[in-house]
């Protein structure tokens, strides 16, 4: 059943893409109680402020899905696909920096 999709498991390209939805999804399902954790307790915000920076941080990442894809359609999924990852690397960092409400709420934004 299996046997027809190992020779695309074989091309590097597909290797690279699959390890880097491992990260991103990594790095993601850390960040949720990373952020939660450092806003409660570190900058003494209230469960509702972190809640609502989480929230736009989620709702901008799957509403805007369908936007980049339909963008990706006319410009190529490649150089789509690497703005993506910068900006999400450039959001985490963001986060890395923050030291109140907007900071962190720039960083969700992100």
């Amino acid at each position: 059943m299996f046997d027809s999709a190992l020779p695309v498991m074989r091309r590097p390209g597909v290797a690279v893409l699959l390890a880097n939805s491992v990260l991103m999804f990594a790095g993601f399902f850390m960040l949720i109680p990373l952020v939660s954790v450092y806003g409660t307790q570190e900058l003494g915000l209230t469960a509702g402020a972190v809640g609502s920076i989480l929230a736009i941080r989620i709702v901008l990442q799957q509403g805007l899905t369908i936007v980049w894809g339909g963008v990706a359609d006319g410009v190529g999924y490649k150089p789509i696909l690497a703005a993506g990852i910068a900006v999400r690397t450039l959001g985490f960092a963001m986060f890395a920096f923050a030291y109140d409400y907007w900071g962190l709420m720039a960083a969700a934004l992100v």
